[in-house]
């Protein structure tokens, strides 16, 4: 099993998938004796299981397949296919939300650091707890953020504003190794810890079900309404498909207003001119 998950590590996977299969396989492992067998994953499957469960462990087993396969050795196929759920409609952030987090994280100290960095350049929490002071760099006379994201692709946020603000505040003083984001006492974030850190920043801002990737979404859309093209912003997020940049880019009750308020403006010039 160990070795396994070096060889998923090994390939173009985030650690956390690496993990993730890891953990699945040996749930699975003890659950039917010491075996994995592909009939009793089946009949696993039968028994009331989320299909979102069911398909992590299938492809769980699947990337087992193949690790054997690299090894020479024949596994049976799961007669299983893999389902893709509904994709739902992310919730995103109003601009007056925007906002509000912001006051609110600014208004925490220190504490609230993670929230405005990843509100102010998109960051999901693994790279907003694995980027270093070094990786705040320049090029060309602009200052860039690097960010290196899912399957160790690496990308560039464009520093400016208030980003550039803190980024001097988390920088200022600083080993280069360190990483850019601390907690109070020096240590640094873990991931549930910053999950309950985004639902405290959300209560004070009045953002219900607040949790980090939430706020990638907002910055998204804050981008989005400065007029940034659909096609720097996948670029800027390091997504892979501009399908899912655009799932980002939701219409919001703001959105609907300003087209409301666009088409009686219109609606008033042509009036006034008409003879």
């Amino acid at each position: 099993m160990d070795d396994f998950e070096t060889w998923v590590l090994a390939r173009p996977s985030a650690a956390s998938t690496a993990r993730a299969y890891h953990k699945d396989l040996r749930h699975l492992h003890a659950v039917h004796g010491g075996a994995l067998d592909p009939r009793k994953l089946t009949k696993h499957f039968s028994r009331g299981v989320s299909v979102a469960r069911r398909n992590r462990e299938a492809c769980a087993y699947q990337a087992w397949q193949a690790y054997c396969a690299s090894r020479g050795v024949e596994t049976p196929p799961l007669e299983y296919q893999v389902k893709n759920p509904p994709k739902r409609v992310p919730k995103t952030l109003e601009p007056e939300d925007f906002e509000a987090l912001l006051a609110a994280a600014r208004g925490m100290g220190r504490r609230g650091d993670p929230a405005r960095l990843m509100l102010l350049a998109g960051l999901r929490r693994s790279e907003a707890r694995s980027v270093k002071v070094r990786d705040v760099v320049r090029r060309s006379g602009q200052r860039l953020l690097r960010v290196v994201g899912k399957g160790d692709k690496e990308r560039h946020v464009p520093v400016a504003g208030d980003l550039e603000g803190l980024l001097d505040e988390l920088c200022e003083g600083q080993d280069p190794r360190a990483p850019l984001l601390r907690r109070e006492n020096g240590a640094a974030w873990g991931a549930s810890t910053l999950n309950s850190l985004m639902l405290e920043v959300g209560r004070l801002a009045g953002v219900s079900d607040l949790h980090p990737h939430r706020l990638r979404h907002g910055f998204a859309n804050y981008l989005r309404r400065l007029g940034v093209d659909v096609r720097v912003i996948q670029d800027v997020l390091g997504h892979s498909s501009l399908e899912t940049t655009q799932r980002y880019l939701q219409v919001t009750p703001h959105d609907v207003q300003q087209v409301l308020g666009a088409m009686s403006r219109d609606a008033a010039r042509r009036n006034s001119e008409a003879p």
